[in-house]
């Protein structure tokens, strides 16, 4: 069910088994701009660490568009934008694994422990 109360019809799924579609919500959550440089209305992408590490706020992150929110400590990536960029899919990869990354460096987290090696 959504967030109306409405269930989406099942639909096939590879592997047989139903899965239930979601309609969106009539109204979405938003954050302000009070004390923000860039509004977020609708939705987005968002990425923290916690507890958030020092300097995490000036991290380099990509692609251009996402940015750090310091009233919410986190980084925003909006859906326009990932959805405007000439490769979404790379784009929305290049800010999981940029705020990731930030993150996991600097709260110098033991990373090859942690992560495995791409799949092919």
């Amino acid at each position: 069910m959504d967030a109306d109360g409405r269930q989406g019809p099942a639909r096939a799924h590879p592997s047989d088994q139903p899965i239930l579609e979601r309609k969106p919500p009539r109204e979405r959550p938003r954050a302000d701009d009070i004390g923000h440089p860039r509004r977020i209305d609708g939705p987005a992408f968002y990425a923290y660490t916690a507890p958030e590490p020092a300097r995490l706020p000036a991290a380099h992150i990509g692609p251009g568009p996402a940015f750090y929110s310091p009233d919410l400590k986190e980084f925003i990536y909006p859906y326009d934008d990932m959805r405007a960029a000439p490769n979404p899919r790379a784009a929305l990869l290049e800010f999981l694994e940029t705020t990731y990354a930030a993150g996991a460096d600097l709260a110098k987290w033991d990373r090859p422990a942690l992560e495995r090696p791409a799949s092919a």
